[in-house]
């Protein structure tokens, strides 16, 4: 098919994305499709270059680690007379939730 046969946007857009080496190297990586920058940049008029996955990765395991440090922090500060205060009065709520449950099915 020769160029003159081809929309004016396509040519746009080629000219677009040869300005843009960090999305041509999303779609040389399989992160993206032309197909959806083509639609993203022909609906908003700009395509946003994504985050790699790898640099999302480190940083959610950055915040997996915070949250588990702040986990084990807390768990540290209990004392065992604490964590069995608090197992009795689960067990506690428990057995009531049981006998209610239990009422409930024999009516």
């Amino acid at each position: 098919m020769s160029a003159h046969f081809k929309h004016p946007k396509i040519a746009e857009f080629k000219q677009y994305i040869s300005e843009r080496p960090e999305l041509k190297m999303q779609v040389i990586k399989r992160e993206r499709s032309l197909q959806d920058m083509f639609e993203e940049w022909y609906t908003f008029g700009d395509v946003e270059v994504e985050e790699s996955t790898e640099r999302v990765q480190e940083e959610s395991s950055k915040t997996e680690n915070d949250w588990v440090n702040g986990l084990l922090d807390a768990l540290s500060s209990f004392d065992a007379s604490q964590w069995s205060a608090y197992i009795k009065q689960i067990q506690s709520a428990l057995e009531t939730v049981q006998m209610v449950i239990s009422t409930l099915n024999t009516k």
